[in-house]
């Protein structure tokens, strides 16, 4: 495990300290194994783990090359560690390439939504139009917060609808969200282009959202950070949105987000091709395969 060499670092400096402050030991040996017990159990407390865990981010190409193979597919993935001002990638052309956002792009429309009031709340109901769909979540009533969750693509077209290009061009421009080019579709853009981002410019994005630099509301803010939860541990939480862009040769699939650790954020975005027999789409997997290799989160 990553985090192994904490305690090992943590005792030997230990250990020094104790020697050369020998009036510790006045009290006997009794005293200097009770001290030694102590620091063994402060150095293996899982909050402390994740900030030894840190320094591992240096094996990150090694890790994600293996997990990328295991799965058998391509693609980029791409890590920023708030704490160490680092960026640690896998694939540097991959990252730096733009792509249609596909999905990844309802947390900024969620946020257009919540803020010019096209809906009032994450809660509000969002009618069914009756339509049969590809995916049976998708065919019933929605709020913002399940249309998220489910990526129902109806409920977003409608909603951008209502908005207007015009509208959400200007939050586009506002947050200098990818190329920032939107066509002159208000409700296609983000599927088929002509929008585009890479995903160090999600990282971007995505470190405004969560330090509140964005021109949105903080209880706007506060509320789609809630919306994006997708795992809670003991010691972290992981935001994200996945995307899906079919309109690409091969299909990309996108999964951008963060976790937060009990002391440090680690923002992330994956770009992965998608394959005509399936491999790809576990997009969520994937990532946390990562993480669990390099020791930043825990089963």
């Amino acid at each position: 495990m990553a985090g192994s060499a904490g305690p090992i670092r943590f005792l030997a400096g230990s250990a020094r300290i104790f020697r050369a402050e020998p009036w510790l030991f006045e009290s006997g040996r009794l005293w200097f194994l009770v001290c030694i017990s102590m620091g063994a159990m402060v150095a293996a407390w899982p909050g402390t783990a994740c900030a030894d865990n840190a320094l591992h981010l240096a094996s990150l190409e090694e890790v994600a090359s293996e997990v990328f193979n295991a799965s058998g597919v391509s693609g980029g993935f791409v890590v920023y560690d708030e704490d160490n001002d680092e960026f640690h990638r896998f694939n540097m052309s991959r990252v730096r390439t733009q792509t249609i956002p596909a999905s990844t792009f309802k947390i900024l429309n969620s946020l257009i939504f919540l803020e010019e009031g096209i809906v009032e709340c994450e809660r509000a109901t969002i009618k069914w139009d009756g339509r049969e769909r590809e995916f049976p979540s998708w065919n019933q009533d929605q709020t913002l917060a399940s249309a998220f969750r489910r990526s129902a693509v109806w409920v977003y077209q409608e909603l951008a609808r209502t908005a207007g290009r015009h509208r959400i061009q200007k939050y586009v421009d506002a947050v200098g969200y990818g190329n920032g080019q939107l066509g002159t579709s208000a409700d296609t853009f983000w599927l088929e282009g002509p929008l585009m981002i890479s995903p160090e410019e999600q990282i971007h994005f995505l470190r405004r959202l969560r330090s509140g630099d964005l021109p949105f509301r903080p209880d706007v803010i506060d509320t789609v950070k809630t919306m994006m939860i997708d795992e809670r541990g003991e010691h972290y939480v992981v935001r994200g949105k996945t995307g899906w862009a079919i309109r690409t040769d091969p299909d990309v699939g996108w999964y951008v987000g963060y976790l937060e650790t009990d002391n440090n954020a680690f923002y992330f975005a994956l770009t992965v091709d998608i394959l005509p027999d399936g491999r790809g789409r576990d997009r969520k997997r994937i990532v946390k395969d990562i993480f669990l290799r390099l020791g930043l989160i825990n089963n």
